[in-house]
């Protein structure tokens, strides 16, 4: 009698294109579960499941043929069916980004393994934590706060995975370098646990530091958390992959937003020809501008978990390589 996995191995053979749609729709649909996340759980007294979905502006209570993902905001032309008002083309955003990025593992991972083979539990795993680090950034863009619901539990949840997933670790793990040997359940948790650990300690000393030198808090308790679950997934070398991906993705994050900043300033301004660009004002205001890290550090993660092989290459092989003029 065959287990699950193998069935749906089975099925990955014969039918690729079933289940790379499966992959896409269900992305559609936690990507809808999402937005409730998103708009909920910041918001005090708000439940996840706390009944119906509404319009925030008169409260009409949402059908489920209203709430198909994508598909009825485009029916309804982005605006509430009752009161006509505007619905944020956030709502289809969140959806489509995570139909397409479930759609991705998938087939990401399909190329690289083959069909008999394939790591279904991996696949899951990726695309919970894909859609927890992404429902925790756009909160992150909204309230500068990364809710204890979302990171706490990546901690023991990233080890037990860690456990029983080995295919987490097992490539880049510390411990299997050091014992050698098979790789067991043991393994994993014990990399798991070091990630974490490493994750607490270097955003924990980072925050430090950086609010000794600035003189405030500058950085947020929630982003030492997000690193600790993510060093439990990741492990304690990808904690560093992702650091640095963090860092140069949040450098251009930053610079794209002060761009953003200044051209809608600069539209503002054209519209009042009266008064004139203020921008030693604008400088100042844009340096005070809270630009979140969990975002950043979100992206790194799933960088590092899906492209981990081609970031050694490219750190320790073909970036020196170029900088030697090879």
């Amino acid at each position: 009698m065959s287990g699950p996995g193998e069935s749906l191995s089975v099925l990955l053979e014969e039918s690729p294109a079933l289940l790379s749609a499966f992959a896409a729709v269900f992305g559609l649909l936690v990507g809808s579960f999402l937005n409730v996340v998103i708009y909920r759980l910041p918001r005090e007294g708000k439940g996840v499941a706390e009944g119906r979905s509404h319009c925030p502006s008169c409260g009409h209570a949402i059908a489920w043929y209203e709430n198909v993902p994508v598909l009825s905001w485009l029916a309804l032309r982005g605006k509430c069916r009752a009161c006509r008002g505007a619905i944020s083309v956030r709502y289809p955003t969140v959806e489509l980004a995570t139909g397409a990025l479930f759609w991705f593992v998938f087939e990401h991972l399909r190329v690289r393994h083959e069909a008999l083979d394939f790591p279904w539990a991996l696949l899951f795993v990726l695309w919970a934590l894909l859609a927890v680090l992404l429902a925790a950034s756009m909160i992150d863009f909204d309230f500068q706060i990364l809710p204890d619901v979302l990171t706490k539990p990546m901690m023991p949840l990233g080890v037990l995975c860690s456990a029983l997933v080995p295919a987490l670790h097992r490539e880049h793990s510390l411990i299997a370098r050091w014992k050698g040997g098979d790789y067991t359940w043991l393994h994993g948790a014990l990399d798991g646990v070091l990630g974490m650990l490493a994750g607490l300690a270097l955003v924990g000393g980072l925050r430090w530091l950086a609010s000794k030198l600035a003189g405030r808090e500058a950085m947020g308790f929630g982003d030492v958390k997000l690193m600790g679950g993510l060093g439990a997934f990741v492990g304690a070398v990808g904690v560093v992959f992702v650091l640095l991906v963090g860092a140069m993705l949040g450098s251009v994050m930053g610079l794209l937003n002060v761009l953003r900043i200044l051209a809608v300033r600069a539209v503002r301004m054209s519209r009042r020809r009266a008064q004139r660009p203020r921008w030693r004002w604008d400088i100042a205001w844009i340096a005070g501008r809270v630009i979140p890290f969990g975002p950043a550090l979100s992206l790194g993660g799933a960088v590092v978990l899906l492209f981990r092989s081609e970031l050694n290459v490219f750190l320790f092989q073909t970036w020196p390589a170029w900088v030697q003029g090879r």
